[in-house]
């Protein structure tokens, strides 16, 4: 499995690929948006992790774009944000679910089986 995280934080990459690597999982990660966009044209990763509070683009923004053009994407908010309005906007936007940054109460053999 290939996946992309977006995170403008090296360590909460660094976290997050450290995770899925124990699973088989190879990670690319990008910085920004740009970088993410690609990523997802050149490795065709089966999922990308994009984290929503980055400083010059929204995740949600990201996430919106990359379904538009990719409809079978898999698509994971990496975040700190359990808010009830975050996890509404998520469903909104077709997000097939939410990592969070200290992976309390998140089963990553759900994710990668």
């Amino acid at each position: 499995m290939h996946v992309v995280v977006l995170d403008d934080s090296r360590s909460a990459r660094a976290m997050l690929k450290l995770r899925l690597a124990r699973y088989g999982v190879h990670t690319h990660e990008a910085e920004t948006e740009s970088e993410l966009i690609g990523l997802v044209r050149s490795q065709s990763p089966q999922a990308v992790f994009v984290d929503l509070n980055m400083p010059k683009v929204s995740g949600m923004d990201v996430m919106t774009r990359l379904r538009k053009s990719n409809p079978a994407l898999q698509i994971y908010a990496f975040t700190g944000d359990e808010s009830v309005a975050t996890k509404n906007q998520l469903k909104e936007n077709a997000v097939n679910g939410t990592v969070p940054k200290d992976f309390s109460g998140f089963d990553l053999d759900e994710l990668v089986r």
